[in-house]
């Protein structure tokens, strides 16, 4: 093999390598944390505007009777009647400002902790990388479900209150969340969340990152095989 063939395969496998992984300081000053937060934030707020309307229809839908029949639907056409009706604030945005602070909250932060703790535990879980992308994202997922499950309580509050509801309103109905069935009210059915989304969760990048892992050597495997494969093309010509 010639020197010109090596420079040649050296320039190939560098070009179409993935790169290695950077440092936790090294990534943070190519792009930014404030970066990364607002990024996540905008992105998670336009997401939550453009599905709130489906949010909102399945809220209704899964309602019990007596709660559809005091919202005037108790069908999917009937529930997409009265949405219609009440007009794009009252009907398919509402719940809209706890559902975008909740959602922006979220989507801000969920890759930077993961990130975050990825990092943190690649030192005493190195020897195990399943168990810490497991760790990391179960980490995650408990302080996020912790932090926004409030908001999300408060939506469903919102969605299903028969009248009028503006802006000052929710407010309104936190004070009577409050009041009727304490702080834990803001809390209901965070158990079941959690172990619907820690599971969600730690499945999805135990298995996103041993796929990339996984392709990343395919991928190096494929460009070996045909910096290989040339010299001996060019003998046959």
């Amino acid at each position: 093999i010639n020197a010109e063939y090596m420079g040649t395969l050296s320039e190939c496998l560098f070009f179409f390598a993935p790169p290695p992984p950077l440092p936790m300081a090294a990534a943070d000053r190519t792009v930014p944390w404030r970066t990364s937060l607002c990024a996540g934030a905008m992105a998670g707020a336009a997401a939550a505007v453009v599905t709130n309307p489906l949010d909102v229809l399945r809220t209704r839908l899964q309602a019990s009777r007596a709660t559809s029949a005091a919202l005037g639907g108790k069908t999917l056409r009937g529930s997409m009647a009265v949405m219609a009706a009440a007009g794009v604030q009252q009907g398919y945005m509402r719940g809209l400002w706890p559902n975008l602070l909740a959602t922006a909250i979220s989507r801000s932060l969920y890759l930077t902790l993961y990130g975050v703790c990825n990092a943190r535990l690649s030192g005493p879980l190195a020897a195990h990388p399943h168990a810490q992308h497991a760790a990391a994202a179960a980490t995650t997922t408990l302080a996020l479900a912790l932090a926004v499950n409030p908001l999300y309580v408060l939506r469903v509050r919102v969605q299903l209150t028969p009248g009028r509801i503006d802006m000052l309103d929710c407010f309104r109905v936190a004070r009577e969340v409050r009041q009727n069935d304490g702080w834990r009210g803001f809390f209901r059915g965070t158990a079941t969340g959690l172990l619907s989304k820690l599971t969600e969760s730690v499945l999805y990048f135990v298995l996103y990152e041993a796929l990339k892992q996984q392709y990343a050597q395919d991928d190096r495997r494929r460009v070996m095989a045909l910096a290989m494969a040339g010299p001996s093309r060019g003998r046959r010509c």
